[in-house]
């Protein structure tokens, strides 16, 4: 890479002397000029800090990046215009933050093996495996990713290197094979991780452990493709079925998360220390109103009876917690999403209000759950996305267990998540521009469980139903994973890509290319995938990964 990849730290320090003598400052301050060896402990702190966007969701990731990859699986609404096709800047975010990761990580990793320490070893574990959960989502976005090269100075001394991609799969096979190892090295650890220096897992080793093995259990789910696609190139399917079966038929050697109590996430810490502060208080809410639509797709499977108005006898209880009402003019209370299928001028005046008063006729992502909510925690693991993985492999590959409570226990988790986040919202009052509290005092326990029963028992493809709700718990939170269960599976089915600007795009596009400012640092090794700022057919941005399949959209006219 023709860069130099160093990570310098400038700090400006303003000393008042008027009360301190040498004595006091020395005993509070390290001479740089003496320290031989980076302290392990901070340096893992700082992978965290590096790997920061894929754990906590902030401005960036949640207004930008999470969005862009959302309108691809359409858990995002978004016009049919060439928004829906454009490549914008905000896609490939996650190629900085992986490869800041993995600098950050290398850093750690020379520091331990050179430092003798042997009780710092925790550090560089728990740190490789926040490496590999950068990579995985990484590598599910862009399908090709540098590693040996990434932050090759502080290995090497070399500053003149071409970053070179790595074999695809060589890396999903590290990451499964790694975190294994991982997981059988935790439990002999002889000093645990600091709570001071761990905002993720507060220093508790067992939930490492989760952490780790939760991670693994993702890969190798993504790897085993899916029950009615056969990919002769995915070599790692066979593998990868192994990985799963083998952890979820000994609980006890590969703990996952089993309840919100060793849930993976970023805990809210107090006011003015909320992880997601970045992203509450707008004071234009025009801006939350501009970017933050509900899409069809995803109104049409939680307004079950269809007519556009929340009805708990009937409808999913997320709706109203994940969306609010329109406010006024003619669809008044209703919940509307954008169709991809509608006119895009018609869309657009619905988007402003022109036709009704300047009250936009469009459903928003709940204000009061996601606005301007600063109590708010990040999920990074969450005990839904584990049960209907435990569901999918009862399902395809007879492990032990009833995939129907799994499938149960996801969407009930999936509920007490959403409304947990709204309930404890610290909004202050509703007003023209934000939305109530939702009332939850119907939604008891047995009313949650009958209406998950309702939808695993009505649905003759239990698979589908298991992709579908893993789809819609997803959406808001972690947009990667929608992106991906659709390539993977196929579901949900019906997803319309229109004819927009001149571009047929019938396909879904499967992967982001290699940014252009890094293909410049690296003409010679890296790729010259065609970018000219549009997914136009048989570039690669259609290049079906190995785990993946095609996904041709609904083309039915409108």
């Amino acid at each position: 890479m023709k860069k130099i990849i160093i990570l310098l730290a400038a700090s400006a320090v303003l000393l008042t002397f008027s009360a301190c003598s040498e004595d006091d400052f020395t005993s509070k301050f390290v001479d740089p000029s003496k320290v031989t060896v980076a302290p392990t402990d901070k340096l893992f702190t700082g992978v965290l800090e590096k790997a920061g966007e894929f754990l906590r969701i902030g401005y960036g990731r949640f207004m930008l990046h999470d969005q862009g990859v959302g309108k691809l699986s359409q858990a995002w609404g978004v016009r049919p215009d060439d928004e829906l096709y454009n490549d914008g800047l905000y896609m490939y975010s996650a190629w900085g933050w992986y490869t800041s990761t993995v600098t950050q990580y290398k850093q750690l990793k020379i520091a331990y093996e050179t430092g003798g320490d042997e009780t710092m070893k925790v550090y560089e574990l728990c740190g490789r495996a926040v490496m590999y959960q950068a990579m995985l989502q990484a590598l599910d976005e862009f399908g090709k990713l540098p590693y040996t090269d990434v932050g090759g100075f502080f290995e090497t001394g070399e500053v003149w290197n071409d970053v070179h991609l790595e074999d695809t799969e060589s890396l999903y096979e590290l990451i499964l094979d790694d975190l294994d190892k991982i997981n059988d090295e935790l439990p002999s650890m002889t000093m645990p991780i600091s709570s001071m220096n761990d905002w993720l897992n507060d220093g508790n080793m067992d939930k490492w452990r989760v952490y780790v093995n939760s991670l693994r259990l993702r890969a190798a789910i993504r790897l085993t493709g899916a029950e009615d696609y056969t990919n002769p190139d995915n070599t790692l399917a066979g593998k990868a079925k192994t990985v799963v079966t083998t952890m979820l038929g000994n609980p006890g050697k590969y703990p996952v998360v089993s309840s919100t109590a060793d849930q993976i996430s970023v805990k809210w810490h107090g006011s003015g220390n909320g992880w997601w502060n970045t992203i509450t208080g707008f004071d234009n809410y025009g801006q939350w109103h501009s970017r933050n639509t509900a899409s069809n797709a995803r109104i049409l499977r939680l307004d079950l009876d269809g007519d556009s108005l929340y009805n708990p006898e009937f409808d999913d209880p997320r709706l109203p917690l994940l969306y609010d009402a329109v406010q006024d003019g003619r669809n008044k209370g209703k919940y509307v999403g954008i169709n991809l299928r509608h006119n895009l001028s018609d869309i657009a005046a619905d988007v402003s209000g022109a036709n009704d008063g300047g009250v936009k006729q469009y459903s928003f992502v709940n204000e009061r759950s996601f606005r301007d909510n600063r109590k708010m925690d990040s999920y990074v693991i969450t005990p839904s996305e584990i049960a209907f993985y435990k569901a999918e492999a009862i399902l395809r590959f007879g492990v032990g267990g009833d995939a129907k409570a799994e499938f149960v226990r996801g969407v009930r988790e999936s509920v007490n998540m959403y409304a947990k986040i709204n309930a404890e919202s610290d909004a202050a009052d509703p007003s023209a521009s934000r939305s109530p509290a939702v009332e939850m005092s119907y939604w008891t326990d047995a009313k949650v469980t009958e209406f998950a029963e309702r939808i695993w028992d009505n649905q003759p493809n239990k698979l589908k139903a298991v992709y579908e709700q893993f789809w819609l718990h997803c959406g808001i939170f972690n947009s990667t994973e929608t992106w991906n269960v659709l390539r993977r599976t196929g579901y949900p089915e019906g997803l319309y890509y229109p004819y927009v600007s001149g571009y047929n795009c019938p396909v879904l596009p499967q992967r982001f290319i290699v940014p252009n400012d890094e293909y410049q640092r690296s003409p010679e090794t890296l790729p010259n995938e065609a970018n000219n700022g549009q997914y136009t057919r048989g570039q690669s941005y259609w290049e079906v990964l190995f785990w993946a399949r095609e996904i041709v959209g609904d083309t039915a006219p409108k």
